[in-house]
């Protein structure tokens, strides 16, 4: 059975064994990899060695070998992302070299990978990560290695349980995501009938749920799908946070207006010559279809610059098939995505199909 990150949650104790297998692959396959940042450009070649290696750890069902296959690059590309992260923690930060334990680097690749990881952007980028896993701290969660998957049917079924014993809802008017964000931090149930968390902003956020189901059963508060109550919580919690960090977030919406601009100009150029391609076509043989037609030039819509075709030119009845339309180039694969992927995806590079 697979968990919500692709990894086997059963059975018992098999999630612990692939993790470690795949890393201790990882880490001795592709130590003269440590230069490439993006797990996409690795050779298939030495993909395909990580994945007889793994087969001969593992057995898989038979049948579904794409699949499967596909599932375990992208957990060992994850695997490569941590190590290529914990080389630059362990030793790029703490001045150590890697000759010990990874004899293969070869010392002017290190030395190439040190430099790469003191440059001013990596930094910066370092020390957002820092940011995140320190605020991540705040409210960890205990889940063991079946993660959400595991514990929810699990939570369900006890919540349920005490439903037919008449027990009152601790976590009344909480949806059921809060419910799992909070029964994911180990909540502790006093002789009171309360609930409390070891860690304060945990509890400090658990308040403030209830507060906000509070206002929801008045009508002052309504949840949908990009604004639910952990989400309208959490942004809450850390406006305080944001207060401190007003010059990073000027920084990062500085750089996606000057990349909104650059790809509304290209789609703009695009369109224009789109038009323009088809009003040729259509002026080359205005009264092929009907001798009377006079072809109108094309419009120019206010404020935009972009040429429309004229409302009786032959292009205003031409359809263009879905299926026809195509993703084919990312214009920038560096951008850093807003919200990181469950599988610790953040930028937009390695977030492609």
């Amino acid at each position: 059975m697979l968990g919500s990150k692709d990894e086997p949650i059963l059975p018992l104790g098999i999630a612990a064994r692939f993790r470690n297998i795949c890393g201790a692959i990882v880490r001795d396959k592709l130590q003269t990899w440590i230069m490439t940042s993006n797990w996409k450009n690795v050779p298939s070649t030495m993909k395909e060695v990580l994945w007889a290696t793994l087969k001969e750890k593992f057995t898989f069902p038979e049948g579904h070998e794409d699949s499967e296959k596909k599932i375990v690059e992208s957990f060992l590309g994850r695997c490569f992302r941590n190590w290529r992260s914990m080389l630059n923690i362990e030793y790029v930060k703490k001045g150590k070299n890697t000759r010990d334990d990874f004899s293969r680097i070869p010392p002017e690749m290190w030395e190439e990978f040190v430099q790469q990881k003191n440059t001013s952007e990596a930094r910066a980028l370092s020390e957002e990560n820092t940011r995140k896993a320190m605020k991540a701290a705040e409210n960890p969660y205990h889940l063991g290695a079946g993660r959400y998957v595991a514990k929810i049917a699990k939570w369900r079924r006890e919540e349920e349980e005490q439903r037919l014993a008449s027990l009152s809802d601790l976590f009344e008017g909480l949806d059921q995501r809060s419910r799992n964000w909070l029964l994911a931090r180990a909540p502790v149930f006093t002789p009171n009938g309360k609930v409390t968390f070891k860690h304060p902003t945990t509890k400090k956020i658990y308040e403030r749920l209830e507060q906000l189901a509070e206002m929801q059963k008045k009508g002052l508060f309504k949840p949908d799908r990009e604004r639910d109550q952990l989400t309208a919580t959490i942004e809450t919690a850390e406006h305080s946070a944001f207060q401190n960090n007003q010059e990073s977030y000027r920084k990062r919406d500085h750089y996606k207006k000057d990349l909104e601009e650059k790809i509304r100009a290209i789609s703009k150029q695009e369109l224009i010559e789109f038009f323009a391609t088809q009003q040729a076509q259509v002026m080359t043989n205005p009264t092929e279809s009907d001798p009377q037609r006079q072809v109108e030039p094309p419009l120019q819509l206010a404020n935009t610059g972009y040429v429309a075709p004229s409302s009786t030119s032959s292009i205003a009845n031409v359809r263009y098939p879905v299926d026809e339309i195509q993703v084919v180039t990312m214009l920038v694969e560096s951008c850093e995505l807003d919200i990181p992927t469950d599988e610790g995806i953040e930028v937009l590079g390695d977030a492609m199909n």
